[in-house]
């Protein structure tokens, strides 16, 4: 019974909160059904658990599922399947995943919070909390059973002789040491290059890096996904190697949060953000996005560095005459 009170506070919670304070509008105001079911509730330690994760819209929105980290709370995810989306008919359409879990300590759970991103037409950004679901993981020891037991004896298996693999690898040996010994007769001087590292800056690679992508033109081979996460992966390796923030392994939400904690403030913030939100859009679901706007976000990228890009300070030289009032 207070399993079902919690369960059933929480999801009223979660039906009231206002997440972003730059979303337009508030949680209950976005027509978005989220429901999440289990296969079994009932697992014992290091069994799986199938989760189906349902999020029903109305069409001309667009819906973002969550990539979960492998330790989630006290349970570990371990596949998320590809996005379907299906046309209702109705008017709404419905994006489905099948996420893979388990456990491997004995306990009653409750799935942590699993928030959607939702994007309306009109421009106005929002989140969807699935509602928790309750999880009961059994030991796989009987009950009282706590009785230490002795390792099984040793298993001996019939070893052929090893004399002829001995000599085989001394033979071996000797020949390799002979083909060494007349390579540094024969070569008794070589000069040694050492390896020349990389000097451009974090925003010529960046650049660089665009310029490639453009060339490759993955847009006219429909291949999408490929092409925004190129695009994507542009800004966020030189958001990381400029101002070494954790960029690539951090969703487009939790770098979000580091850019607007940074000690310094970095310009550009919420268009970076909008910008990853849009690419995660067609890496995750299924919207094929048009030929020109596929085009378009390499230029947006490089727009985007370059209001990123820290204004170099010049110091005045050793001659630099200063003036007095």
């Amino acid at each position: 019974m207070l399993l079902k009170f919690v369960i059933a506070l929480l999801a009223t919670v979660a039906g009231l909160l206002v997440f972003e304070p730059g979303s337009l509008q508030a949680q209950e105001d976005v027509p978005v059904q989220v429901d999440l079911s289990v296969d079994r509730a009932e697992l014992t330690v290091g069994g799986h658990v199938s989760m189906a994760l349902d999020v029903t819209f109305p069409s001309g929105f667009q819906v973002v599922l969550p990539r979960l980290p492998h330790e989630w709370g006290a349970l570990e995810v371990l596949n998320q399947s590809r996005t379907v989306v299906v046309d209702n008919g109705d008017g709404t359409e419905t994006i489905s995943q099948v996420i893979t879990i388990t456990a491997f300590r004995p306990g009653e759970f409750l799935t942590p919070a699993l928030e959607i991103s939702v994007r309306e037409p009109a421009g106005g950004f929002s989140k969807k909390t699935a509602p928790p679901v309750a999880l009961n993981v059994d030991s796989v020891l009987l009950e009282g059973d706590e009785e230490l037991r002795d390792i099984r004896p040793q298993v001996y298996l019939d070893v052929p002789p090893i004399w002829p693999w001995v000599f085989a690898g001394l033979v071996a040996a000797g020949l390799l040491g002979s083909t060494i010994l007349f390579a540094l007769l024969r070569h008794r001087r070589q000069v040694v290059v050492a390896p020349v590292g990389d000097l451009r800056t974090h925003y010529e690679i960046a650049l660089d890096e665009i310029a490639r992508i453009k060339k490759l033109e993955l847009p006219r081979q429909s291949r999408f996904k490929e092409h925004y996460v190129l695009v994507a992966d542009v800004v966020r390796t030189y958001i990381e190697g400029e101002y070494r923030i954790p960029a690539m392994d951090r969703t487009t939400t939790e770098l979000g949060t580091a850019l607007r904690v940074f000690p310094i403030e970095i310009p550009g913030t919420r268009e970076v953000i909008m910008f990853l939100s849009d690419c995660d859009f067609v890496k995750f679901t299924e919207m094929k996005p048009d030929m020109a706007a596929a085009h378009e976000s390499t230029e947006e990228a490089h727009r985007l560095v370059d209001i990123i890009r820290p204004v170099p300070v010049i110091s005045p030289g050793p001659n630099a005459v200063t003036s007095e009032a």
